[in-house]
């Protein structure tokens, strides 16, 4: 599977990022960016690739 890459978009004022996802699917293909990512998944089943590239 291809591993895309992404860029999370800020303005230079910003210093952290929420986003709230109430979708069926959190992300629909795998990604990396250089951004640090936490997540808190209050509810779901699934499954989950964490790594470093």
């Amino acid at each position: 599977m291809k591993v895309l890459a992404f860029k999370i978009l800020m303005t230079k004022d910003q210093t952290i990022l929420y986003e709230e996802y109430n979708d069926m699917f959190l992300y629909g293909s795998l990604h990396q960016h250089e951004e640090v990512q936490i997540s808190l998944i209050v509810k779901r089943s699934g499954n989950l690739l964490v790594g470093l590239a």
